[in-house]
């Protein structure tokens, strides 16, 4: 008789669905934590960490966390499209939060505009617009980017009287940048009334602050008399703290004035930053380097 021989089957692996454990700490917690991570300067494990709150917490306040870290950063690689959430879902939230007159998303936003990142094509009229909203609330960077955007006519019309009024909101935050082109608008009456005073205070505050650029410009303020009787002791004082810090304009103004006498006879001093100026490619100071080395191996 055939016998059968039963085999015991084995029974397959039963496998649990992944239940994704969601981080129970505080929002508030987590936005640290990241926020520690961007500080550390790990940018990319910020950006994770900021994403993740969009998962297991309240969307809203963690996209509005997201935008704020993304608008300080300028940099869309790190909105790629992660675990299946579209694009969409990033810049929706990111409306929301500006709507919500969360600035620093207004400032992300115009950017986004910008540079047509989730919207698939440039929009200067919305950019501008979000600038705009977030400028008026303070952000500086905002006021800042549309000073400089108005004032040379980049991705906006040219508009020097309102980037001058943008300049003078980030120049009284204390941004020496915008301190410095405000003071320029001023010493050329562009979109503003013409006043060496007002550009001399403006670019003072921006050269007491280590603007390289504000520091020549007023040495040549001094140097020409722009709203100051012509003094060379100035001119040298402020020519000397930019030309120190390599700027070459200055290395050759004040090699100039040595060369030239303005500052008593002392030809060493010419070829030392007349030398400086030339090496850094400036032509009329690499044409009056030989007559200045002349006259300093005639003494």
């Amino acid at each position: 008789t055939l016998q059968v021989t039963q085999v015991a089957t084995k029974k397959p692996t039963v496998y649990s669905p992944i239940v994704r454990t969601p981080n129970l700490k505080p929002v508030k917690e987590q936005i640290a934590n990241a926020l520690a991570l961007e500080k550390d300067g790990k940018i990319k494990e910020a950006f994770r960490a900021f994403y993740e709150l969009t998962k297991d917490s309240d969307k809203e306040q963690a996209w509005q966390a997201l935008a704020e870290f993304s608008s300080r950063h300028e940099n869309s690689d790190y909105w790629n499209d992660r675990d299946g959430r579209p694009y969409e879902e990033a810049h929706n939230w990111t409306v929301k939060a500006a709507e919500k007159g969360i600035r620093n998303a207004q400032y992300w936003l115009a950017f986004l505009f910008r540079s047509h990142t989730f919207t698939g094509k440039k929009d200067y009229a919305k950019s501008l617009y979000w600038y705009r909203k977030a400028a008026k609330q303070g952000h500086l960077n905002a006021q800042l980017y549309l000073g400089s955007a108005l004032n040379y006519g980049e991705y906006f019309k040219e508009d020097k009287a309102e980037a001058s009024k943008w300049y003078e909101q980030a120049a009284l935050q204390g941004n020496d940048r915008a301190q410095y082109e405000l003071g320029m608008l001023y010493r050329y009456g562009s979109g503003v009334d013409k006043s060496y005073d007002k550009s001399n205070k403006w670019l003072k505050k921006a050269a007491e602050q280590g603007n390289v650029e504000a520091m020549y410009k007023l040495g040549s303020s001094y140097y020409l008399g722009y709203g100051f009787k012509k003094d060379y002791n100035q001119t040298k004082l402020w020519y000397l703290k930019a030309a120190e810090k390599g700027h070459v304009d200055a290395q050759y103004g004040l090699g100039q004035m040595y060369f030239s006498g303005l500052l008593g006879n002392n030809p060493k001093e010419a070829v030392k930053w007349l030398g400086k100026a030339a090496t850094q490619g400036h032509e009329k100071a690499k044409r009056f380097l030989p007559l200045a080395k002349n006259i300093l191996q005639q003494k």
